[in-house]
C-alpha cells in the first residue's frame, strides 16, 4: 500500500468524503482543488508565523534544544559555505606545485573570473582531499547563516524533560520520587549529565 492509498480526500467545504475520486466529475474537482490549495497556503502561513514564535523563544532561552510540554523543540541554524575564491585559487597552485593534485583533475568552471566558486564542484573536490592538504583547501570557506533557523518539533520521552545544564549536550532527566530527577542516558550519546534542576520551560 502506498502513501496515497492512505489519504481520504475531505471536501473541507461541507465535510464530504470522496472516496472514489474516479467517479466525480470535473466540474466539481477543479473548485475543490483550488480550495484546498487556498486551504493550504492559509495553513502554511500560520505554521510559519508559530514555528518563528517559537523559534525566538527557544534562541530568547540562550539554547539550542527545550522541552515544551511533550515535544522537543530543536533550532538548527540554516547555513550554507561562503568560498573565499582568491584564497582557493592560490591553495590549488600549491596543492598542484606539490603533486597532491593535477591540473586534470580540478573541475572545469571550478572558479570563475568573478571570481565565484562553485559550491558543489568545491565540495566535491574537499571530498577527494585527505590531512593537510585538505585542511588547506578548508579554510577557504567559511560558514554563513542562510535564511531561517529550522524548527524541529519532536516527541519528547514520556515524562522526561531537558536538563537545563545538559540540553545542548543532548541529556534528559526524568522525574522521579517525590519530584526528584534522576538521569537517563542520553539516546544521542548513552552518557549522563549533572543534575541541574530548575522548572520545566514554557
Amino acid at each position: 500500500m502506498n502513501s496515497t492509498e492512505l489519504v481520504r480526500v475531505v471536501d473541507p467545504r461541507d465535510g464530504t468524503v470522496l472516496d472514489d475520486l474516479a467517479e466525480q466529475p470535473t466540474r466539481a474537482l477543479a473548485p475543490l482543488a483550488v480550495e484546498l490549495k487556498r486551504r493550504e497556503q492559509l495553513f502554511k502561513g500560520m505554521r510559519e508565523l508559530v514555528e518563528a514564535e517559537l523559534t525566538e523563544r527557544v534562541r530568547k532561552a540562550g539554547r539550542r534544544i527545550m522541552a515544551a510540554g511533550d515535544y522537543e523543540l530543536t533550532v538548527e541554524a540554516a547555513r550554507q559555505r561562503a568560498w573565499d575564491g582568491d584564497e582557493l585559487e592560490l591553495v590549488l597552485r600549491e596543492l598542484v606545485d606539490r603533486g597532491v593534485l593535477t591540473a586534470g583533475e580540478l573541475p572545469d568552471g571550478l572558479i570563475s573570473r568573478a571570481p565565484r566558486v562553485d559550491g558543489r564542484a568545491a565540495l566535491r573536490l574537499l571530498g577527494m582531499l585527505i590531512g593537510s592538504a585538505k585542511a588547506r583547501v578548508e579554510e577557504c570557506f567559511t560558514w554563513e547563516t542562510k535564511g531561517r533557523p529550522r524548527l524541529l518539533i519532536t516527541p519528547s520521552v514520556a515524562l522526561a524533560r531537558v536538563c537545563p545544564d545538559c540540553s545542548g549536550k543532548g541529556y534528559t532527566v526524568q522525574a522521579g520520587p517525590g519530584g526528584m530527577y534522576a538521569h537517563n542516558p542520553c539516546e544521542r550519546c548513552h552518557g549522563h549529565g549533572q543534575l541541574a534542576g530548575g522548572e520545566e520551560e514554557r
